[in-house]
């Protein structure tokens, strides 16, 4: 499974890897390579306990198929709804030049 990890450096040139769909998963470290393989550890050890899952709460005056009741559907991308930038094709061309001007 591929994540989205958002690097930044501190003005102590420490270095923080976070995931943002995954908000408990920030590691810090002295490199940015020690960082992401401290992230890479740590959701590789926890992978198989991580499901997406995409939860559908009907519009009670629209919906009756499911005679109310919320139904799940799993996903595997963790970005279908992220934000205002759902469904931007440069979303991921956005992040890949913020990592590039980093290095």
């Amino acid at each position: 499974m591929q994540y989205t990890v958002m690097l930044t450096k501190d003005a102590e040139a420490h270095w923080r890897a976070a995931v943002p769909a995954l908000p408990e998963y920030v590691v810090e470290a002295a490199t940015r390579e020690a960082a992401l393989a401290q992230l890479s550890e740590r959701l590789a050890q926890t992978q198989p306990q991580i499901e997406f899952v995409q939860v559908v709460v009907p519009d009670a005056t629209k919906d009756v198929a499911t005679n109310g009741q919320a139904s799940t559907t799993k996903t595997t991308d963790p970005w279908p709804y992220f934000g205002a930038y759902a469904g931007d094709a440069n979303w991921g061309e956005f992040f890949e030049e913020l990592d590039r001007q980093r290095q």
